[in-house]
C-alpha cells in the first residue's frame, strides 16, 4: 500500500491558482511512488477539474477552521504526509495540524511567519534558511534545484533561439490578474514596432476578458486571446514565442526551461523574491525596460538561462519524500539474543570489516561469546532499527559513568539512503530513555570512513583528532535529560 500524501491548497477570492498548479506539479512528480489526494476549498469547477484531469482524488473542504482541524484529526494519521501550499496556513494552523500527521511539508515563497513544518520547499531563488523563523528540526530545500514545474516543461531541452528580436510575444500575468494589468501591458506593447504576433494567455478565473477583447478589436497589435490552456499547450506556445511577458511566478520559471526573452511584470507582493533573483542573475528583465534592452543583452540572458534549471528537480523532490517515508516507517527496538546471527552477518560484511579497527573476519564462536557478554551487560545497550519490520541496522552504546561510546552499522542494502543519521538520532533517544544520566556521547571513526564522518558532523558532533588515522566525535548534552 502506497504512503498517502495530502495536499492542502485553496483557490479563493481570485487568489491561489498558482499554488494549485505548482501543487499539482509536485503531485505528478510523486504519483508513481505515493498516493496523492487534494484537500481543497475551490468554487470554480474548471479549476477543480485541473485536479481530477491530472488523475488525483479531490476532497472539497468546506469547513470552518475548528471543524477542519477535527476532520484532519479523524481522517489523517501518523502514517500520512500533509503538504500545505497557501499563505493562510500560518503558524497557528501548522501548530494545530502537525500533531495529527506523520510529517508536515510547506511550499512557501513569502517567509513572513514562524513555521513548524518538517520541510520547507521554496523555489524562488536567492533565499537562505536565515530568511526563516522555524522549529530547530525544520529542513530547507531552496532555489531552482527544487523548482516545481509540470512535466511538459521538464521533458524537452531548451530550443536554440536564432532571432534575438522581440517579434512573437506571449503575455501571461497569472490565472486571475484582478487589477487587469494585462491591459496595461498591451497598451505599452503597442509602442513596440517589432511585434508581429501577440498571444495573451488568461486563466479560467480572469474576469477581464471582455475588456481585453474590446481592446483587441481596435489595437494595432495582432492579438490572439487564449484561455484554459493545458500544460502541453502552454509549453508549445512558449516554444513558438521568442518573448514572454510574465508575472514573476511559476509561469516565468516555466518559460526559463524553454528559453527566450523574458520580461517581468509583478502584480503581487509575493512575487518579489522570484523577481529579485531573476533580475539579479540576468535571467530576465523588468518589463518597464523592454525598449531599452539591447539584442546583445538578450542573447547573454538566454545563454545564462540554459544553466539556470537543470531539470533534475523531480528526482530531488521525489528523494525528499522518500526520505520522509523512511522516517515514518523506521522503528528502533532493543536487541535480544535472537538477533545474534543477524549481528554476525552484519559484523562480517566486507565494508564493515574494512572500516572496523580490527579488519579480521570474526569467527562465530568468538562472536557468540562477545554477543552474550554484551546482551547481558548493564553498561551496554544494543538496539536494532527496522524498516517496515525488516532489520536494516544496529547501534550500540557502551556506557561508563556519564559517557557513552557509540558504534553503529547499516545493512549494505540500505546505505546511502540517509538512514545513518536516523539510526543515530533514534538510538540516542532510546538510550536516554534507559539512562537519563548520559552527558557525553562519543564515537571513534577511521579518517577514511567518509560517510560516518559526514553523518557525525551533520548531527552536530565535534571532531577531534585521536591519532593521525583515527578521529573522535563528541556530543555534549547541556543537561542530563
Amino acid at each position: 500500500m502506497k504512503t498517502q500524501i495530502y495536499f492542502r491548497v485553496d483557490v479563493l477570492d481570485n487568489k491561489g491558482t498558482g499554488h494549485l498548479i505548482r501543487s499539482i506539479a509536485l503531485a505528478k512528480t510523486l504519483e508513481q511512488h505515493f498516493e496523492c489526494i487534494f484537500l481543497t476549498k475551490i468554487k470554480n469547477h474548471e479549476l477543480s477539474k485541473l485536479i481530477t484531469d491530472a488523475g488525483f482524488t479531490f476532497i472539497p473542504m468546506s469547513f470552518s477552521f475548528p471543524k477542519e482541524i477535527k476532520w484532519i484529526k479523524n481522517n489523517l494519521n501518523q502514517k500520512t504526509i500533509l503538504v500545505l501550499d497557501g499563505y493562510h496556513f500560518d503558524s497557528e494552523y501548522q501548530l494545530q495540524i502537525k500533531k495529527y500527521v506523520a510529517k508536515l511539508v510547506c511550499i512557501d515563497d513569502i517567509h513572513n511567519y514562524h513555521f513548524y513544518a518538517d520541510i520547507i520547499i521554496n523555489h524562488s531563488g536567492g533565499i537562505t534558511p536565515q530568511n526563516y523563523s522555524t522549529s530547530p528540526h525544520t529542513k530547507f530545500y531552496l532555489g531552482l534545484d527544487y523548482v516545481l514545474l509540470r512535466p511538459p516543461f521538464l521533458d524537452e531541452n531548451q530550443i536554440s533561439r536564432t532571432n534575438k528580436s522581440i517579434n512573437n510575444i506571449m503575455i501571461c500575468l497569472g490565472g486571475e490578474d484582478p487589477d487587469n494589468k494585462t491591459l496595461e501591458v498591451l497598451k505599452q506593447c503597442e509602442k513596440i514596432s517589432t511585434i508581429k504576433t501577440c498571444n495573451v494567455v488568461i486563466g479560467a478565473k480572469n474576469k477581464n476578458i471582455k475588456s481585453i477583447q474590446l481592446f483587441s478589436k481596435t489595437s494595432s497589435l495582432p492579438i490572439q486571446i487564449l484561455n484554459r490552456l493545458s500544460a502541453v499547450q502552454m509549453a508549445k506556445l512558449m516554444r513558438e514565442c521568442d518573448t514572454a511577458i510574465c508575472s514573476p511566478s511559476t509561469v516565468a520559471l516555466e518559460f526559463l526551461t524553454i528559453g527566450g526573452n523574458l520580461f517581468l511584470y509583478p502584480i503581487a507582493d509575493n512575487q518579489k523574491d522570484i523577481q529579485a533573483f531573476l533580475l539579479k542573475n540576468k535571467l530576465a528583465f523588468h518589463f518597464n525596460n523592454i525598449k531599452n534592452i539591447s539584442e546583445k543583452e538578450l542573447e547573454e540572458s538566454i545563454t545564462l538561462q540554459k544553466e539556470a534549471i537543470d531539470k533534475k528537480s523531480p528526482e530531488r523532490l521525489l528523494n525528499i519524500f522518500k526520505k520522509l517515508e523512511i522516517q515514518i516507517n523506521v522503528k528502533i527496538r532493543e536487541a535480544s539474543f535472537n538477533d545474534i546471527y543477524q549481528y554476525f552477518l552484519w559484523t562480517n560484511e566486507k565494508e564493515t570489516r574494512l572500516q572496523s579497527f580490527n579488519n579480521e573476519r570474526i569467527i562465530f564462536s568468538d562472536h557468540y561469546n562477545w554477543f552474550k557478554r554484551k546482551i547481558i551487560s548493564k553498561s551496554c545497550f544494543l538496539f536494532i532499527m527496522e524498516l517496515n519490520q525488516k532489520p536494516v541496522g544496529q547501534i550500540r552504546f557502551d556506557v561508563e559513568n556519564e559517557m557513552a561510546t557509540i558504534s553503529y552499522s547499516l545493512d549494505k542494502k540500505f546505505r546511502k539512503k540517509g538512514l545513518a543519521k536516523i539510526l543515530i538520532q533514534k538510538g540516542i533517544k532510546k538510550l536516554l530513555e534507559k539512562n537519563k544520566n548520559i552527558k557525553l556521547i562519543q564515537g571513534y571513526v577511521k579518517n577514511t570512513n567518509k560517510p560516518s564522518i559526514y553523518t557525525f558532523k551533520k548531527l552536530g558532533f565535534k571532531e577531534m583528532n585521536e591519532t593521525p588515522k583515527i578521529l573522535v566525535f563528541k556530543y555534549h548534552f547541556l543537561t542530563a535529560s
